[in-house]
């Protein structure tokens, strides 16, 4: 239960910013209007016209918006499709599936020193299964042995992997 309150801690900010970035999709007018406001302010001050590219009626080999406007255009051309692009992104890169990712963490001692040994061996045994990794359970009961009486609290991963320990992944 510890495990999963500290994991939904950990994912709450992302679910946050994952609706904060949907609802750029639903007020997407509002939004862009502002943004395009100060472009506009800005072009002005630099004496830059806006333009969009040309459209024609046949066209076949590039993306051809029929807009009225300049902003219509970059609304329907880059905001939107960027938007969508960024909400996709977020939703693929923390999908369900892609949880036992987030076990690796439990093999610094540091965290799996707080963890009861059912648990840890519970999140080897998905680690093992996920990336198809044999003799990880023993590799794992070494490690959390050898790690069970020692100071761990200043050591980070990159010290981990510079370690000379002869008993451990020999």
């Amino acid at each position: 239960m510890i495990i999963m309150a500290k994991y939904s801690a950990i994912l709450e900010p992302v679910t946050n910013m994952l609706q904060g970035v949907s609802t750029l999709v639903y007020d997407a007018d509002n939004i862009f209007q502002t943004l395009f406001n100060e472009a506009k302010s800005i072009a002005i001050d630099l004496d830059i016209v806006i333009t969009h590219s040309r459209t024609v009626k046949k066209q076949s080999l590039r993306a051809n918006y029929e807009t009225e406007s300049c902003e219509d255009y970059y609304r329907v051309s880059i905001f939107i499709p960027y938007i969508d692009s960024i909400l996709q992104y977020i939703k693929e890169r923390f999908d369900i599936k892609n949880d036992n990712t987030f076990l690796l963490q439990y093999l610094h001692p540091n965290i799996f020193k707080k963890l009861e040994k059912k648990m840890y061996f519970e999140s080897i045994e998905k680690i093992a299964d996920f990336y198809k990794i044999d003799n990880l359970q023993a590799e794992a009961g070494s490690w959390y042995s050898f790690w069970q009486n020692k100071d761990c609290q200043d050591i980070d991963f990159i010290n981990l992997l510079n370690c000379n320990c002869k008993y451990v992944f020999s």
